[in-house]
């Protein structure tokens, strides 16, 4: 496993791990502000060992991608859920070769791939309903301690194990993706427990960064998860960058995550309008979350806040009313403030081009703004 900003000095060295590992199947992560890169890299991969099967999956992978899907050198694109695609296309891969794979390439639900320069998509890929029997991520394969040379999630650079313990969402909110579909899966509180428990033991990692994007959906898993981390007496650091919802939490619930370890939460309120949070279908309970927000700042856990502007018919009024909001808290660590990104694949790209909305697209390459 390869990370472009971890292992390589220059997106050009990838030569040298394609010269000395000669692969057979060559697979890239794509997501949408890095699309450059990934077609500069897969032009690199197609040119050194163009008889490699070079894949490309990845939250970008959905039929608005134009920028990837025309890239000529890639073979097949995975869409959403990879895990089940990726072990069936291997599979055909070692029994038939890719020329076999390549003409049974129809039969696998969950890919794009080009025909005759038409790209076809075959049928979806049904969701994984019990993630609790994937196996958690190899670390054997990337030398972790390459990372600690980097700024982490925690901003610092102590070793961090990344879990991803539950997929869906059920809310709708209009700018959001919806790779992992509208039905929460989660894993169990005790396959988070071992996980933990290996990595901690194995590799002596203590800070753990949880990046679902509803970790406490499940209010009984939560509350199961701290139980269990608490009783162990493990001394961890648990972060969620990624955001948790205010609404699924009281001061209890917070108090129990904190003693489990929480050092940083994020939330995301994204406006403080009444009429916007209706309109966006993000229906956050504004008043409760500043009682959250604040009760985490006072319990000396780092707090960060995510708002937006730019979204369809707001005013100016309600664009400063949101930032009016932050300025109410006195112990915020990071305040973000972004401007809305229309991502393809979201109800609100759609919106835009119903309305003829132009969108940069160029926007897309940086991740925040200047």
């Amino acid at each position: 496993i390869i990370s472009t900003i971890v292992d390589l000095n220059d997106i050009e060295q990838i030569e040298n791990v394609l010269e000395e590992f000669t692969p057979d199947i060559i697979g890239i992560r794509a997501v949408i502000f890095y699309d450059k890169t990934v077609n500069k890299l897969a032009a690199i991969c197609k040119k050194r060992i163009p008889e490699a099967l070079l894949i490309v999956g990845g939250p970008e992978i959905t039929a608005e991608s134009k920028s990837i899907l025309s890239n000529a050198a890639i073979d097949l694109f995975i869409e959403g859920e990879g895990e089940e695609t990726l072990c069936e296309i291997v599979n055909y891969h070692l029994k038939r070769g890719k020329k076999g794979l390549i003409n049974n390439l129809r039969y696998i639900k969950g890919v794009f791939y080009r025909s005759n320069g038409e790209i076809l998509k075959n049928d979806r890929r049904e969701l994984i309903c019990d993630i609790n029997k994937l196996p958690i991520p190899d670390y054997e394969a990337i030398e972790l301690e390459r990372y600690t040379k980097f700024l982490n999630y925690g901003y610092n650079r102590r070793k961090m194990g990344v879990l991803f313990t539950s997929r869906g969402c059920p809310y709708k909110c209009i700018y959001c993706h919806n790779i992992f579909g509208k039905t929460f899966r989660n894993r169990s509180a005790q396959s988070i427990y071992d996980e933990i428990v290996y990595l901690n033991n194995k590799y002596g990692i203590n800070d753990f960064c949880i990046v679902d994007d509803n970790f406490t959906f499940n209010r009984e898993r939560v509350d199961e998860f701290t139980t269990k981390i608490i009783d162990s007496n493990l001394k961890l650091n648990l972060y969620f960058p990624n955001g948790l919802r205010a609404d699924s939490l009281n001061y209890e619930r917070v108090d129990r995550l904190i003693q489990a370890g929480m050092i940083w939460v994020t939330f995301s309120l994204e406006t403080a309008s009444e009429r916007l949070q209706r309109f966006i279908k993000k229906n956050v309970d504004i008043a409760k979350l500043e009682r959250i927000v604040n009760y985490c700042c006072e319990k000396g856990v780092i707090t960060n806040l995510c708002m937006m502007v730019g979204f369809p018919t707001e005013s100016l009024t309600e664009a400063e009313e949101s930032l009016n909001y932050l300025a109410r808290f006195k112990k915020l660590v990071m305040p973000y403030y972004f401007s809305v990104k229309y991502y393809p694949g979201t109800e609100i790209y759609s919106m835009a081009e119903e309305f003829g909305i132009p969108i940069n697209e160029d926007a897309f390459n940086n991740p925040y703004h200047g």
